[in-house]
């Protein structure tokens, strides 16, 4: 997609999906009693949630530092921060989620560290299994949890199983092409002689081949080092698992703020299921206006009224979606005023 297509398609979907929004709760949850729950939640509580957003972030990153240390890039941690915020933010903006944003991550890291795109991809996909392997237990075990207390609608239980299938699936692919390098291969070859076909003379295929196989040798050999660091990856574990519990604390903490009490497996339930929601690669940017809606649904069967879970979803998407892209665009002309000044210098 070229990019006045791409401002075009954010133009139109972005003020689209909160339109959409808004008519769902004007006409389904009740404005005024949506407004009048967000406008009675306590504040302190509230900028804790923001808090641990933060501080979540913060370990998420410090988790694919922690990880790129393996193969002494030598990159310092505040990239690694600030190049997760540029790559939240395009992951908001553009919908290809848990694709967009690694790709800028990748790019960022090698730029900075003048190549060694084998080692940051394979910091990347590790990390990325870390982050997708953690909701799945946590998912089930609450799904079992919740359903010895009460009893959930069909169509919620149908729409959890198909969430864990989803993470499941997507597991499996993470896992095959970190394992198995002949698998990747042959997926990208495959790839390419689509894109022969489809594109003809105007791409040269085979000198496209031979990058790939010289970035795929990186890769196996960055994977294969990375293997043999299991305390390495026992560490990063760790790490990725109190981000994941920061973010959950996140969400809880807005419900004490409008002060309504949910189960806690039941947030992590809502939690688990939304995260794999965003790993689907299509959508609206940032998912707004059907996210906000999937929520909403997802709380009431856990007793809550629509005007109540609509206000608890838009309170947790200010926090989760709006404060995350306004610290990422910030951080997005950071990095790029720093590309800016290194290539003066260099002049």
């Amino acid at each position: 997609m070229d990019k006045n297509k791409l401002n075009k398609f954010i133009i139109i979907l972005f003020p689209a999906g909160i339109i959409f929004f808004i008519l769902f709760l004007y006409f389904f949850a009740g404005i005024d009693n949506v407004i009048s729950t967000i406008l009675s939640m306590d504040p302190l509580y509230y900028l804790s949630a923001l808090f641990f957003t933060v501080l979540s972030m913060f370990v998420y990153s410090l988790t694919w530092w922690y990880l790129l240390r393996v193969f002494s890039t030598g990159i310092p941690y505040r990239k690694t921060f600030q190049y997760t915020w540029v790559a939240n933010f395009i992951d908001i903006l553009i919908p290809a989620e848990t694709v967009s944003g690694d790709i800028a991550r990748t790019y960022l890291a090698t730029k900075s560290l003048n190549g060694k795109a084998g080692e940051v991809v394979a910091s990347i996909i590790a990390h990325k299994i870390l982050s997708v392997i953690i909701p799945l237990p946590c998912l089930v075990i609450s799904l079992v949890e919740v359903m010895l207390e009460i009893s959930l609608p069909p169509l919620f239980l149908n729409f959890v199983i198909l969430t864990t299938i989803g993470t499941t699936v997507t597991l499996a692919f993470l896992i095959l092409i970190s394992v198995n390098g002949k698998a990747a291969e042959n997926v990208l070859n495959k790839l390419f002689d689509l894109l022969g076909r489809v594109l003809g003379k105007r791409l040269n295929i085979d000198s496209l081949k031979s990058k790939v196989q010289t970035f795929l040798n990186s890769f196996s050999h960055a994977m294969q080092v990375l293997s043999k660091s299991p305390t390495i990856i026992i560490f990063a574990s760790g790490l990725a698992l109190i981000a994941w519990i920061l973010d959950l604390l996140a969400y809880y903490l807005v419900f004490i703020a409008i002060g309504v009490k949910i189960s806690p497996a039941a947030v992590v339930m809502v939690y688990s299921i939304i995260s794999t929601v965003q790993l689907i690669p299509f959508g609206s940017p940032g998912w707004v206006g059907p996210m906000e809606i999937i929520m909403t649904g997802l709380f009431i069967p856990f007793g809550l009224s629509i005007s109540v879970s609509a206000a608890a979803t838009i309170l947790i998407r200010l926090v989760t979606l709006w404060f995350k892209f306004l610290i990422g665009g910030i951080m997005v002309q950071w990095t790029g005023l720093e590309f800016i000044l290194k290539k003066s210098e260099k002049q």
